[in-house]
């Protein structure tokens, strides 16, 4: 079976009512703090989307030099793929540093979310 059809068949097996995600139902973005400064976009894309598909993503970065600030949100087309991204990645080391991932409650809009297609 593909990862699509294999994270579809775990996000049907959960009992979504019963689980403290619930309340993050309508907000499809997660925050991750911790990440090494060298990581990109890109790599964030390659790593997160094992989870579902990815409408979004930001980098936050110094104003002044460009470099990472270590923190990224990550917008999920559908809100049960975040749940799957927060249980599975936080508190791993990712990159030799260790992340944290949460619901973020606050939608972030910037030129070149999915949306703006």
């Amino acid at each position: 079976a593909s990862v699509d059809d294999l994270n579809a068949r775990e996000m049907g097996l959960c009992g979504f009512s019963d689980s403290w995600h619930q309340g993050c139902r309508d907000c499809p973005y997660i925050i991750i703090k911790g990440l090494h400064r060298g990581l990109t976009e890109g790599d964030l894309l390659v790593v997160f989307s094992q989870y579902g598909e990815i409408g979004y993503v930001e980098l936050l970065r110094d104003a002044e030099t460009n470099a990472s600030r270590g923190v990224a949100f990550i917008r999920y087309l559908d809100w049960r793929a975040g749940c799957q991204a927060i249980d599975n990645f936080n508190g791993i080391e990712l990159a030799q540093a260790p992340i944290l991932v949460d619901h973020h409650r606050v939608a972030r809009r910037r030129t070149g979310d999915v949306d703006d297609r």
